[in-house]
């Protein structure tokens, strides 16, 4: 099994963005398991993540696990999109 850990920083012009790293990950489609620790979550950002051909295509097969902290960040619409999609997605 193989870990990789991002730390996204705004100041370096070769950091890799989080939504950039998922979606090469899962486009290997050798990948079975996502699991995910985010300090926060936004509705627009579980949509333009979980909307992605790539993510969608993952979905129909690998198993999600996410972990998403509650603070100011994290909306509402966030935790609704993320419920809707473990109703929809059995391995989610």
């Amino acid at each position: 099994m193989k870990y990789d850990l991002y730390i996204q920083d705004q100041n370096d012009p070769n950091t890799t963005y989080l939504f950039e790293a998922i979606i090469a990950q899962l486009a290997k489609r050798k990948v079975t398991e996502w699991r995910g620790i985010y300090a926060f979550a936004t509705g627009q950002g579980v949509k333009n993540l979980f909307n992605d051909p790539d993510v969608i295509q993952f979905l129909g097969h690998g198993d999600v696990s996410v972990l998403v902290g509650l603070d100011a960040v994290t909306d509402v619409s966030a935790l609704d999109n993320l419920r809707d999609l473990a109703a929809k997605h059995a391995r989610f």
